[in-house]
């Protein structure tokens, strides 16, 4: 089934930037988010981060790499991904006003 959605522009370009940081087109992005939607993925409640975790997380990057990563495990990753990013920024958030600063400089 083919939908049309029209983004608003602050999406649209943070989507871009995710999608060009990740290696990934827009399409398959949305594809993913949809998925982890309607499969009941709940946005993180509790920030678990656990060594096991973050094996799991590298042998799925490995996989990835490789080109032998299952849709399923790429589901799994970017799960991973988003759980240690939120893990890692409660432990020190990214210094956003040194990269505003610098965005502003570059205008």
């Amino acid at each position: 089934m083919k939908y049309e959605v029209i983004l608003p522009d602050e999406i649209d370009e943070r989507l871009t930037a995710q999608a060009t940081a990740s290696g990934r087109d827009v399409v398959q992005l949305i594809q993913i988010a949809i998925g982890r939607f309607v499969d009941g993925v709940a946005p993180l409640a509790d920030l678990e981060w656990s060594p096991l975790m973050r094996q799991r997380r590298t042998e799925l990057i490995d996989k990835d790499i490789a080109g032998t990563i299952t849709p399923s495990e790429l589901l799994e990753l970017v799960d991973l991904d988003q759980k240690g990013n939120e893990y890692y920024d409660t432990l020190a958030a990214p210094p956003m006003e040194k990269a505003r600063s610098l965005h502003q400089k570059l205008l």
